[in-house]
């Protein structure tokens, strides 16, 4: 399999996974708790039976406290579909940056996972060039897909937010 086909595939799975589950507007308040990457990335007996029930863009990684599940948004989703290739992923990346594991952001690994160039890793997971940069968590469901979307087609950066027409006129 080639690179472009493993990429296609893995956003394709994304996306397919995303479109299951529920969106998680607004606020994540005081009932969601932020989560280190390490959680995410090294399994232990506590964290082996993570999920993720809800998508919501504004943390990279939340779990519910009120026993509603958990949210997460889409690096995490990325990162735990592929949890032995995000370990290994990240021990890589700290290899060759020569970097403490814990300094390699769970954003750069997601990114690795996926196949993503810095600026659409950047667009994709922190909304850059979308209307909600400043307010991730308001981000609708269907906009996160059509991101998806968009990029599983081929756009890159921020042309993953435009749709085809809007992209034209900004040429």
């Amino acid at each position: 399999m080639s690179d472009i086909e493993r990429r296609t595939d893995r956003l394709a799975a994304l996306r397919e996974r995303v479109e299951r589950l529920p969106g998680y507007e607004g606020e994540l308040g005081p009932h969601v708790l932020a989560a280190s990457p390490e959680r995410l990335i090294e399994p232990t007996p506590k964290t082996a039976a993570r999920r993720i029930d809800a998508v919501n863009m504004a943390t990279v990684y939340g779990e519910r406290t009120d026993g509603c599940g958990s949210v997460g948004c889409l690096a995490a989703l990325a990162i735990i579909d592929c949890p032995e290739e995000a370990a290994a992923t990240r021990r890589r990346i700290a290899r060759d940056d020569n970097l403490p594991e814990r300094a390699v952001s769970m954003l750069d690994v997601a990114a690795r996972i996926l196949g993503l160039d810095p600026a659409t890793r950047d667009a994709l997971f922190c909304g850059v060039g979308s209307r909600w940069f400043e307010d991730l968590g308001n981000m609708p469901k269907r906009a996160i897909l059509d991101a998806l979307d968009r990029t599983v087609a081929g756009a890159a950066d921020t042309g993953i937010w435009k749709p085809p027409a809007a992209a034209r006129h900004d040429r």
